[in-house]
């Protein structure tokens, strides 16, 4: 798969996913189940990601991706958390919209996996 069509894909599943489900930012907070939806989502593009990496078997394919997927989503949560905070002040829910909050949140979440999946590529070409 090409970048250009990755991206493309992964733009139009994260805008598709913050209309669907509700992130932790938002009015309201998640639904019952809505953080394993969350997290099954950012798996699911993680595994894209690391597909782009040769020499990977499927097992540490999908390890890295559930690890790192937990960690890009636990900073990402604080990261726009903070944002949102230093934009509208500390009832940020008050002001803000439910898709601008799930779109803020989907994107730093992928940021962040982009960044760790570079990190992890840059480390495995350093020690071959």
């Amino acid at each position: 798969m090409k970048i250009k069509n990755l991206v493309l894909f992964v733009s139009l599943s994260l805008i598709i996913c913050s209309l669907l489900f509700d992130s932790p930012i938002g009015k309201g907070g998640i639904h019952r189940n809505g953080e394993f939806a969350i997290y099954f989502v950012t798996v699911s593009i993680s595994i894209l990601y690391f597909f782009t990496i040769n020499g990977l078997m499927l097992a540490e394919n999908l390890f890295y991706s559930l690890v790192l997927s937990f960690i890009a989503l636990i900073i990402s949560l604080g990261i726009s958390e903070s944002l949102l905070e230093r934009i509208y002040g500390y009832d940020y829910e008050i002001y803000l919209s439910n898709y601008v909050a799930n779109l803020i949140f989907y994107f730093l979440t992928n940021i962040m996996l982009i960044g760790c999946v570079y990190t992890f590529r840059r480390l495995k070409a350093y020690y071959q």
